[in-house]
């Protein structure tokens, strides 16, 4: 598909939302198809600053009213092609907003067609941005064909984003528990969902005391391979190492080789009283654990009523060739 050229638009008056976006680098987080658009829905009520935005690609058309604040997308018919399913203003604008941010990142189930659009829009903004892949993929009871439509579908985003954050809904069963009611299940998993893409844009957007941001979030991007993001309360009066280990034990992490890890950040919440010492202690212990890990960022956030340190760990260049497949 040869994309069509943004049409020029005169200057109209920006407020004060708007200029402030323009000094900060912008994040654009784009929901596909129905759990796509259910994360992005979500995150955006979280009353983030205005440099991140939101936008919503589905084929039900209520699903996309009352949302001035999203940019909104209605898809029609279901043609694989992009081009196809929108008006002609819609794919200029959509093409716009995608190439005028700094970091998209792109949330959609695979398995069925909102996949095959995610590696369209992926392939737009090519070696233009920094593009992160956040999607959840079947169950093994799903069978083969949607199986093999994800995995197919994972492939080719490998090839067009920065990175993919992989969440498989198998793995995502054992974080909340196989023995939880299904109906119980689905919804702890949406939720966990909904505070994994949170935490990340929290990082991102919110200024914090040692501060990580989309620049330093590109320069992690930087390195090939799979992205992994977990957290964590921690008791800094005990010994690190089994904490670290409960950490990098989670379901999600544990699902790939971490020690091949290339880059990465780690952001601490944390009260006012927290020693540098156990700053620096977190740091060589995690290092240990991360041999290949050349590049480590740091991030420390002062809550006054934090009760508990908690860290959140994001590491990419993950090496999913040696995977569990277990």
């Amino acid at each position: 598909m040869t994309p069509r050229k943004p049409e020029k638009h005169t200057q109209q008056p920006v407020d004060s939302l708007q200029k402030l976006a323009a000094t900060h680098p912008r994040i654009l987080v784009l929901g596909v198809g129905s759990l796509g658009c259910y994360l992005v829905a979500k995150a955006q009520l979280a009353g983030l600053p205005a440099q991140v935005e939101f936008a919503l690609l589905h084929q039900k058309q209520a699903l996309l009213l009352g949302k001035p604040s999203v940019h909104t997308f209605l898809l029609q018919g279901a043609e694989a092609d992009l081009c196809s399913q929108l008006s002609s203003d819609d794919y200029d604008r959509l093409q716009t907003l995608l190439l005028d941010m700094d970091l998209v990142i792109l949330c959609s189930a695979l398995g069925g067609h909102s996949g095959e659009i995610l590696v369209e829009l992926a392939s737009l903004l090519q070696f233009q941005q920094s593009v992160l892949a956040f999607v959840v993929t079947p169950f093994h009871f799903e069978g083969g064909a949607r199986q093999q439509r994800a995995l197919a579908t994972l492939q080719q985003l490998e090839n067009h984003c920065s990175s993919v954050l992989e969440l498989p809904n198998d793995v995502l069963r054992k974080a909340v528990g196989g023995k939880t009611a299904l109906h119980i299940a689905l919804d702890a998993s949406n939720v966990f969902l909904h505070q994994l893409l949170s935490q990340l844009l929290n990082i991102l957007a919110e200024p914090s005391l040692i501060n990580l941001d989309v620049s330093d979030f590109k320069h992690v991007l930087k390195h090939p391979g799979r992205m992994v993001v977990g957290w964590l309360a921690m008791d800094f009066a005990r010994p690190l190492g089994p904490q670290l280990e409960q950490l990098l034990q989670q379901p999600l992490l544990a699902q790939f080789p971490l020690q091949t890890a290339r880059a990465g950040m780690v952001h601490l919440e944390v009260s006012a009283d927290f020693e540098m010492g156990a700053f620096y202690d977190l740091h060589a212990a995690l290092q240990q654990r991360l041999p290949q890990n050349g590049l480590l960022l740091s991030g420390l956030r002062i809550h006054p009523q934090q009760a508990q340190p908690r860290i959140t760990l994001c590491l990419t260049g993950v090496n999913k060739e040696t995977a569990d497949p277990g």
